[in-house]
């Protein structure tokens, strides 16, 4: 419910501000970015991650964006043959290094928190995208590492490789 509560309410000051000015109501909206994508980790301290995402953003500058990022991480624990699963919330920016005409590479970090009473925790990305196709809609294809500071008992922290694949619009 929260999560639903937030995106209205981006979106809400989104439009509001694009609508400020009907001469760049067309600009804002190019602007407006959406991600949605399922990112894999290598395991570590017998944790194996899963974690598919959206993530809702603006670009500020032609290289430069800010977004909100939500994903439910699954993280499957070999000893104990089970999952924990947490919702995350946090938010992120991206940089665009290079830009040709199919082809983008950008780098991006993410803060997020797990609010879930199953596993509570920090996550911290680092990743370098590469935006693949012309047009509006995109591949995403990227690389990255990914830290989670585990704030629940018997679960340990995690420090490993981050595989995305998705789409944008």
């Amino acid at each position: 419910m929260k999560k639903i509560i937030m995106l209205f309410m981006l979106l809400a000051v989104m439009t509001s501000a694009g609508a400020q000015n009907a001469s760049n109501a067309e600009k804002f909206f190019d602007r407006l970015l959406v991600d949605f994508e399922v990112g894999g980790g290598t395991k570590c301290n017998g944790v194996t991650l899963l974690s598919p995402s959206v993530n809702l953003g603006y670009k500020l500058l032609p290289r430069m964006s800010l977004f909100l990022h939500t994903e439910t991480l699954y993280g499957h624990y070999d000893e104990l043959k089970s999952y924990a699963r947490t919702q995350v919330y946090g938010g992120g920016a991206g940089y665009t290094l290079y830009e040709a005409d199919a082809v983008a590479l950008e780098v991006r970090g993410t803060v997020a928190a797990g609010l879930s009473s199953e596993w509570k925790n920090v996550i911290y990305d680092a990743a370098l995208m590469m935006k693949l196709g012309r047009g509006k809609i995109h591949m995403n294809v990227g690389v990255g590492f990914r830290h989670i500071s585990s704030r629940t008992a018997g679960v340990d922290n995690y420090n490993g490789a981050n595989f995305i694949l998705g789409f944008g619009i």
